[in-house]
């Protein structure tokens, strides 16, 4: 031990503009302590002792989990420590590279966050790798959500759930509850350790606060109610579908990402999940992921209809009865509109009943009109029931006197 003292001395008197010192711990020049009095050292000593961060400086080359915790106290920065992302990543590798999980968590986080140098997914998800393989449970969890997803490598949403369950394993709760991991009739929720009072907050691109604490313990996020859709996605269309939605608005727990959202409701979509189709096209109606795109809204309400939604089949109907996105097709358009009646939905009656009375598209069908526009009434459309009066009006007046 007393050669290790003698190297957090040494980094001490460099500071205090002493001798430099080599890799091996020499002076460039001399003997490192020359000149040096007995009063000199003591007051180094002394300051070594008021600067806590610097016993894991020196206990780093023998201690892996040291190495971590310095590399945490050099990514937030103490009353005694000067923040130093870039230098933090060393030591949170030296950490890692020794066998440390929690570094190879913290590292992992580093490279996700653009903490002390660029984004590296890549990176990131091989740290958390190693940490999962040392049984890391949150790294586990992390490492699921990025192989899922398709960051930092290939997507595989099989494998993702893989590591998912192994974060369970590992005692994540939380993870646990959402994946509803049961063990008999119970649910397991296992009781977290207690965490340590929290520290100065490091920031991530993901608009998360992390704490040094969270770093160390594993507590990596806030998760709500609509993180169980995203676990069952794998299995359930309908999950994607409704996680999409949360990403697509926000919910007090999860983050708006639009550009995320229309990644879950296309996958709900390509499984033939008529509510995902809907919401895709939407946002494509709108632009909510990036530029309006009027031939893909057309092209996925039309898929929404044909899985019997019937607000998709309004929408398609009038997409094709008014050139959106592609030419007027108006067989199709009393298609769309015909199905999503059938489906009792309020605004394809209404619309089938308007083309059908207007005169605009076709000869008018009065009679048919008539029927369709008293569905859309009863079913709660209010400009159903005007275009009930308007057929009503105009029948009488086409009625041949006497």
């Amino acid at each position: 031990m007393r050669t290790s003292y003698i190297f957090a001395l040494q980094v001490l008197l460099s500071a205090m503009g002493g001798p430099s010192f080599a890799a091996d711990g020499k002076a460039a020049t001399g003997d490192p302590f020359s000149g040096l009095t007995l009063d000199a050292i003591n007051e180094a000593r002394a300051k070594l002792d008021a600067k806590p961060e610097l016993k894991l400086l020196n206990a780093c080359p023998f201690d892996a989990n040291a190495c971590t915790r310095y590399g945490v106290a050099l990514m937030n920065g103490t009353p005694t420590l000067p923040k130093n992302p870039v230098e933090a990543r060393k030591f949170l590798s030296s950490g890692c590279t020794k066998g440390d999980p929690a570094g190879c968590r913290a590292l992992g986080m580093a490279h996700q966050g653009g903490l002390g140098g660029p984004v590296d997914l890549v990176s990131a998800r091989s740290s958390y790798t190693k940490a999962c393989d040392r049984r890391d449970a949150q790294s586990c969890a992390r490492l699921g959500d990025m192989v899922a997803l398709g960051k930092g490598g290939p997507a595989d949403a099989v494998q993702g759930k893989v590591y998912l369950n192994k974060a369970c394993d590992y005692g994540a709760a939380k993870i646990c509850s959402q994946l509803g991991r049961i063990v008999g009739s119970q649910v397991i929720v296992s009781k977290p350790a207690a965490k340590p009072a929290r520290t100065a907050p490091v920031t991530i691109n993901t608009g998360k606060v992390l704490t040094a604490d969270q770093i160390m313990n594993g507590d990596y996020s806030k998760t709500g109610p609509e993180q169980a859709f995203r676990i069952e996605c794998v299995d359930k269309a309908a999950s994607c579908t409704k996680y999409g939605l949360a990403l697509m608005n926000g919910t007090p727990t999860l983050a708006k990402d639009p550009a995320q959202s229309m990644r879950y409701l296309g996958k709900a979509c390509d499984r033939n999940e008529a509510i995902g189709c809907r919401g895709m096209a939407y946002s494509h109606e709108k632009g909510l992921a990036g530029k309006v795109d009027l031939p893909a809204a057309r092209k996925a309400y039309a898929k929404a209809c044909d899985h019997n939604d019937g607000v998709g089949c309004a929408k398609a109907g009038q997409f094709t009865l008014y050139a959106m996105g592609g030419a007027v097709d108006l067989t199709a358009a009393l298609g769309y509109f015909r199905k999503g009646c059938d489906f009792s939905n309020a605004l394809s009656c209404g619309a089938l009943g308007q083309t059908l009375s207007s005169g605009e598209f076709m000869k008018p069908d009065y009679p048919k009109a008539l029927i369709i526009s008293k569905k859309a009434c009863e079913l709660g459309e209010e400009a159903g029931c005007s275009d009930v009066r308007a057929i009503r009006n105009k029948m009488a007046e086409a009625k041949p006197a006497g």
